[in-house]
């Protein structure tokens, strides 16, 4: 990392042997397979869902290098397991809901543009094979209350679960990550490296109706979106020739696809009622990408797979057959892929708005507050503190984005998640940080640090960004030892004698 004498490379160390370290952790921590009898009679048994590997026109012209890998997954499931409480080591019996899933890279067809109406970006290759590093959201929905999980690393669980659905060979979401298998036509005799990945969940509400799992990373699909806007907007950037007529669009409608400008043309010269739902609607719009970076005023949206399930909530005797991909009336919740802005904020629904607060009498003015600290006012600090936030949710590919390419080559997302995972295996669960912050400058470069406490022992966070705003130093170091107290000269404090 250039320009950033006063932070050694040797601090680059704790990095380096933690991804050592989960290199090393990772066979061990995988189940056995000495008494699971094989599977390669019948590797499909049991995946009863097939979500197949798709690319419209419109993503593979956008795109050259797109893949999607074809998923099957089994029913979602329950399991009863004795989990080792990492804070007492004491093992406690408790539920885990997992699912199971199988993965496949399949070709693409590429159609290409025979008339030239679609404008290409050719960018340099990507460095490297392409990464699968897969990421699990699930969502909780009960009685308008929203509640979010992120996968749990269990090996105890993944055991259990390896010798009952007869699948030695099943990753968790830290061991799976490595490059993309090499296509293998659907055709094919024999699948080319297939995937096998369980992901598991502890603590779910038990009085959950309605689960929505958003699986990232099967997909390096990729838009930048701006809006929503009116359709009249559109219609006008149209005419202006700011706007092309195969551009993609999407209402919001999470029960809708994407479309384009064309289609909805055409639909609103035959269908009235359509047109005017067309036009009382705000629209997403997909706007193209650059050599020179993302389109200003626009947000990343990534193709994610989601599957959502019904069940009646339950919070006495929870049953894994009653997971249904059929809702209360009969809707078909079919798994789609979808596209999905990164790091999309979830808040409850239930979340109620703020009250307004009360008018306040009108005050003589008051004097000039006193500058606020650089710890309170600090756009680093705020930086620093949103890359944690991404770390503890488990947002790694949002945090590697803010790296420079220096940091990005040595510490990319699957990387990233490992070391996180190793760090907390080593320093114990991530706990708080502390309110204030150190914020300091270094050769050009803002150093932020930041005290955390996790289960074994406090770590400084310490993230230096450079002029462009990019991550250009992080770090985990040991707190500073408090400094020695200054001696004292002897008999200073020994008691002075009573005058006669």
């Amino acid at each position: 990392m250039t320009g950033l004498s006063l932070l050694t490379p040797v601090r680059f160390a704790l990095a380096i042997l933690a991804v050592i370290a989960i290199s090393a952790n990772l066979p061990a921590q995988q189940p056995a397979p000495a008494k699971t009898p094989p599977v390669a009679a019948k590797p499909l048994r049991g995946f009863k869902i097939r979500v197949s590997s798709q690319a419209s026109g419109e993503e593979l012209n956008q795109q050259t290098d797109l893949w999607v890998l074809e998923v099957r997954f089994k029913p979602l499931r329950l399991i009863s397991v004795n989990l080792t409480d990492p804070k007492t080591g004491k093992k406690t019996k408790q539920l885990v809901w997992y699912l199971v899933y199988r993965a496949v890279n399949r070709p693409l067809p590429f159609k290409g543009d025979p008339n030239g109406v679609n404008p290409q970006n050719v960018f340099d290759p990507t460095p490297g094979e392409p990464l699968f590093a897969p990421e699990f959201t699930l969502i909780t929905n009960d009685n308008d209350s929203q509640k979010i999980y992120s996968d749990d690393i269990l090996p105890e669980a993944q055991a259990a679960i390896a010798a009952r659905e007869r699948l030695p060979q099943l990753k968790n979401s830290v061991q799976v990550v490595g490059p993309v298998p090499k296509a293998t036509p659907v055709d094919a005799k024999q699948d080319n490296a297939p995937i096998y990945g369980v992901v598991t969940w502890k603590g779910i509400d038990a009085r959950t109706d309605f689960v929505t799992i958003y699986m990232s990373g099967f997909s390096n699909g990729y838009r930048h979106v701006r809006g929503p806007v009116p359709f009249n907007t559109l219609s006008q950037a149209l005419a202006q020739g700011q706007l092309r007529r195969t551009t993609a669009l999407w209402n919001g409608d999470t029960t809708q696809n994407w479309t384009n400008m064309h289609d909805l043309l055409e639909t609103s010269k035959t269908n009235l009622s359509k047109k005017q739902a067309i036009e009382a609607a705000s629209w997403f719009f997909v706007v193209k990408p650059s050599a020179s970076g993302p389109p200003a005023g626009s947000t990343l949206w990534r193709k994610t797979l989601v599957q959502r399930y019904w069940r009646p909530g339950d919070a006495i005797d929870q049953d894994e057959t009653e997971f249904f991909t059929k809702g209360p009336n009969d809707e078909v919740f079919e798994p789609r892929w979808i596209y999905r802005p990164e790091a999309a904020p979830l808040a409850s629904r239930a979340t109620k708005p703020a009250a307004k607060p009360a008018a306040k009498p009108a005050a003589k003015p008051a004097a000039k507050p006193a500058a606020k600290p650089a710890s309170q006012t600090s756009s680093a600090e705020t930086a620093a503190r949103d890359l944690l936030a991404d770390l503890i949710a488990g947002r790694f590919t949002k945090a590697a984005m803010t790296f420079s390419p220096e940091v990005l080559k040595a510490l990319p997302a699957d990387k990233l998640k490992a070391l996180w995972q190793t760090l907390q295996d080593q320093a114990g669960a991530y706990q708080s940080v502390d309110k204030s912050a150190t914020v300091k400058t270094v050769q050009a470069n803002q150093v932020v640090d930041l005290l955390c406490t996790f289960e074994k022992t406090p770590l400084i966070l310490r993230v230096a960004f450079n002029n462009k705003k990019q991550v250009a130093g992080f770090f985990f170091l040991p707190p500073p030892k408090p400094k020695p107290a200054t001696p004292k000269a002897p008999g200073a404090d020994s008691p002075k004698p009573t005058p006669n």
